[in-house]
């Protein structure tokens, strides 16, 4: 059994999407003493001219996402046919706003095995490099052979944090195989939101495949809606009947039910319930408060006359 490799400029004169059929004989001798006998056999191989290709994909695992929170953005990045010698993801692509503009934060690139999607090399790269963009203006670059890694910032501070990277895994003599896909997860935090509806943004990444037979480059995008923290309630009050005789020992029964109202983005510490109505409380005495239900994971404290 042999293998084989293609030669540099043996296709040059194949246009896209032009094949060339090549016939391979082959013959086999055998001796004995004074007697020989010979076989032959032969068979085809089409050689086809097919330039290389890349699609790229970019997806947030929330919708959105409340200030001082994480989520996950993982790029993928797949290749054709055609073998590759390099794929590049660049994050954000150029000309698009940085992580930090974008009111985001990186974290750091995902390898957990328990996780939803990790960091994962094209099948036959044999390294990647990375550089980092830093919000000073200032890059470092990092290189690694270890399979499924990438190497850390080193330099990230609270006040200089990373707000771009672009990661390329490599092999000599197109060596990254047909169909092979690059994954690439990596963490952000929301900073804080000013606007009270939040805010929508849409981050672009980029992946380029390159290849002794040309290169080819793609773009995605991804919409994450970034929510302030808010913290909003709502209270409803109720009687058990719509009149109570106007004389003196006549009861009733009064419902208050107070909760965290949807519209919060983020739970509250305390949920304080008030009936001071004098008005009211002039024509009334309190009896005694019911058993009362408590939201969940919430305790309840003895109520406080006024």
């Amino acid at each position: 059994m042999l293998t084989t490799t293609s030669r540099d400029g043996a296709f040059d004169s194949l246009n896209e999407g032009e094949e060339l059929v090549v016939v391979n004989k082959a013959a086999a001798t055998v001796t004995r003493g004074s007697d020989s006998a010979a076989d032959t056999a032969q068979a085809g191989v089409t050689f086809k001219m097919q330039s290389v290709h890349v699609d790229v994909t970019k997806a947030f695992a929330d919708s959105s996402l409340v200030a001082g929170k994480q989520t996950t953005a993982t790029v993928q990045a797949h290749t054709g046919v055609m073998p590759t010698s390099s794929i590049t993801i660049t994050e954000p692509a150029a000309g698009k706003p940085a992580l930090a503009e974008q009111g985001l934060t990186f974290g750091t690139f995902v390898t957990d095995s328990n996780a939803d999607s990790q960091l994962t090399w094209p099948e036959g790269a044999t390294s990647a490099a990375i550089t980092y963009t830093y919000a000073d203006g200032s890059t470092e670059d990092r290189t690694t052979t270890q399979q499924h890694t990438l190497p850390a910032p080193t330099r990230a501070t609270a006040d200089n944090a990373v707000v771009a990277f672009a990661v390329t895994f490599s092999a000599d003599h197109d060596g990254i195989a047909p169909d092979a896909t690059a994954v690439v997860p990596f963490t952000v935090t929301a900073g804080k939101v000013a606007e009270e509806a939040g805010t929508v943004i849409t981050n672009t990444v980029a992946a380029t495949a390159t290849a002794t037979t040309g290169t080819d480059s793609d773009t995605a995008s991804d919409n994450l809606t970034l929510l302030p923290q808010r913290v909003r309630t709502s209270i409803a009050k109720s009687f058990n009947r719509s009149a109570i005789w106007a004389s003196a020992g006549s009861a009733a029964t009064i419902q208050l039910t107070g909760k965290v109202s949807s519209d919060s983005t983020v739970g509250s510490d305390h949920l304080t319930l008030t009936d001071d109505d004098a008005t009211f409380w002039d024509h009334v005495d309190l009896r005694r408060i019911l058993p009362t239900r408590v939201q969940a994971r919430a305790t309840s404290g003895p109520p406080r006359a006024s």
